[in-house]
């Protein structure tokens, strides 16, 4: 059996692509709203709040997770639906909605996965 061999500028090369897969594949396309005024997540939960309990009957029992993309807000609504788990288990998979937010302050989607 034949085994290939690799000089150290291949191993190099190996090691460089297989770090770019690993940070593309695992990066989001959009950043989390960790350090965001509390006047505007408030707004913006307040807004979401408001579209999904229009259109559905379980906002009182979501979690909502906002995000920037370009120049919208998104902001996922996942319904909880074992509160007592921890992690993904607390969810279904189509138990969320994604509230699409300009920054005028106008919904222009609302995205449901049913």
């Amino acid at each position: 059996m034949l085994v290939p061999r690799f000089n150290s500028f291949d191993k190099l090369a190996l090691l460089a692509a297989a770090l770019l897969c690993l940070a593309t594949a695992c990066s989001p396309s959009g950043s989390k709203a960790s350090n965001l005024d509390p006047a505007v997540e408030k707004r913006l939960l307040d807004l979401a709040r408001l579209t999904v309990s229009q259109k559905e009957d379980w906002v009182d029992r979501a979690e909502f997770q906002i995000e920037r993309h370009g120049d919208e807000w998104r902001v996922t609504a996942w319904r909880v639906d074992h509160p007592e788990a921890t992690g993904k288990q607390r969810y279904v998979p189509w138990g969320f909605r994604i509230v699409v937010i300009d920054d005028h302050d106008r919904v222009v989607d609302y995205v449901s996965k049913r």
